[in-house]
C-alpha cells in the first residue's frame, strides 16, 4: 500500500509568510491526484513536504501508514520529477537513470534489467548513449520520468513537469503520463497551475488558494459543482460567468438585476428561499448561454465585443450594458463584432453563490 496522508500540515517561511495552512489530505493507493492553483498557492510546497525537501512547521506526513515527517528524503521511497528535468549534464542518459541505483548498490545485472524495461516503456532505447545537451525538451522529460521509474518507488511526485514543453508536446506527454499510471498502477501526485492538465489527468483534483484547500473532487464534480466562486472561476476555460443580482418571488421566483430577469427552476426554489430580496451571485458556464433567433422568455440581448475562433467552436466576448460575459458556441454560424445576440441561459445548469461567504449554495443536498 502506498497511501499518503497529510495531517494538519502548515508551513511558515520566516516569521510571517504562511505558504501552507492546516492542510488535511488523504491520497489513496494507486491514485493519480493533482494539486492545482495559481502561482504562490502552496502546491509545490505541499509536494516538497511529501518528498521531505521541506520540513513542515506543524503537522504530520504519513506514507504507507508510517510517520515519515522526520525521515530523510532518501529513505521515504518516493521519486520526484522536476520542472527543469534536473539531469546531470556530463552523464549519458543511461548513467543518469542508473545513478540512483548505483548509489544504493544495486547489482549491475539488476540495473541493466530495470533500465532496459524502463527504456522500452518510454521509447527511449535509442537515447541511452546520448547526453542531455543532445536531447529535445520532450526527450529530456522522458529521461527524467525514466530515472524515477527505475527506482520503483512507492510514490511518484511531479512538480509541473510539462511547463517547459510546447503546446503540442504537452498534450502528447499528458496522454503518455496517464497511460504510464495505468500501466504501473502506482500512487502519483502531480502539481500544475494548468487547469486543463488537472482536468484531463487527475482521478481527483485538489484546488488550492493562498495555501488553503478550496475543494477536493473528481474533475466532473469539480466542474459542475464548484464549492465557491474561486473554484468556479479557476476551473474551466473560458471561466464561469458571474452576475450579481437578487432573488425575487412573485408567484414565480426570479433572478433579477437592473438588466435581466430569469425565471428560476422549481428544483432551485427551496434552497434559494432564504435569499429572497437579498443579494446573490449567479454563475453560469459559457457553453450554457445558448444563442436563439428570437426573443423568448428568459432570454436577453448582449453585444458582441470580441469573436475568438477556436476551430470547432467560437468564444464570444459579450457586453451586457457594461457587464462582461463569455459565450462558447459552435463554429458553423457566423458572428460579427458589434452584432446584438439574443441568448437563452440554461438555468438548470446554473450555480448560485452567497456573496458574503462566496460559497456555493447547495441545491441538491
Amino acid at each position: 500500500m502506498a497511501e499518503v496522508r497529510l495531517e494538519h500540515i502548515t508551513k511558515v517561511f520566516g516569521k510571517e509568510i504562511v505558504a501552507v495552512k492546516d492542510i488535511n489530505l488523504k491520497i489513496k493507493d494507486k491514485e493519480f491526484i493533482v494539486l492545482v492553483g495559481p502561482s504562490g498557492c502552496g502546491k509545490s510546497t505541499v509536494l516538497r513536504t511529501i518528498a521531505g525537501l521541506e520540513e513542515p512547521t506543524d503537522g504530520k506526513v504519513y506514507i504507507d501508514k508510517k510517520d515519515v515527517t522526520d525521515v530523510p528524503p532518501k529513505n521515504r521511497d518516493v521519486a520526484m520529477v522536476f520542472q527543469n528535468y534536473a539531469l546531470y549534464p556530463h552523464m549519458t542518459v543511461y548513467d543518469n537513470m542508473a545513478f540512483g541505483l548505483k548509489l544504493r548498490r544495486f547489482p549491475k545485472s539488476e540495473i541493466e534489467k530495470r533500465i532496459a524495461e524502463t527504456s522500452d516503456i518510454l521509447g527511449i532505447e535509442d537515447l541511452c548513449r546520448r547526453r542531455p545537451k543532445e536531447l529535445s525538451g520532450g526527450e529530456k522529460q522522458r529521461v527524467a520520468v525514466g530515472r524515477a521509474i527505475v527506482r520503483n518507488p512507492k510514490v511518484f511526485l511531479f512538480d509541473e513537469p510539462l511547463s517547459n514543453l510546447d503546446a503540442k508536446l504537452r498534450v502528447q506527454m499528458r496522454a503518455e503520463l496517464s497511460k504510464l499510471h495505468n500501466r504501473l498502477q502506482v500512487t502519483m501526485i502531480y502539481v500544475t497551475h494548468d487547469q486543463t492538465e488537472a482536468m484531463t489527468m487527475g482521478d481527483r483534483i485538489v484546488v488550492l488558494k493562498d495555501g488553503e484547500v478550496q475543494q477536493i473532487a473528481d474533475p466532473i464534480n469539480l466542474y459542475n459543482n464548484p464549492s465557491n466562486i474561486f473554484v468556479g472561476g479557476f476551473i474551466g476555460s473560458p471561466s464561469m460567468n458571474f452576475l450579481q443580482g437578487r432573488i425575487i418571488s412573485n408567484k414565480k421566483t426570479f433572478f433579477k438585476n437592473e438588466i435581466i430577469r430569469i425565471a428560476i427552476n422549481e428544483g432551485f426554489v427551496k434552497r434559494l428561499h432564504p435569499f429572497i430580496n437579498r443579494e446573490i451571485i449567479w454563475g453560469i458556464r459559457p457553453e450554457h448561454l445558448i444563442p436563439v433567433s428570437k426573443t423568448i422568455e428568459g432570454s436577453f440581448k448582449a453585444t458582441i465585443s470580441v469573436v475568438e475562433p477556436m476551430g470547432n467552436e467560437i468564444f464570444l466576448y459579450l457586453d451586457l450594458q457594461g457587464m462582461e460575459l463569455i459565450a462558447r458556441v459552435q463554429s458553423h454560424l457566423s458572428y460579427k463584432v458589434g452584432e446584438e445576440l439574443q441568448l437563452k441561459p440554461l438555468i438548470e445548469k446554473s450555480n448560485f453563490f452567497n456573496p458574503e461567504t462566496e460559497k456555493r449554495i447547495e441545491i441538491n443536498s
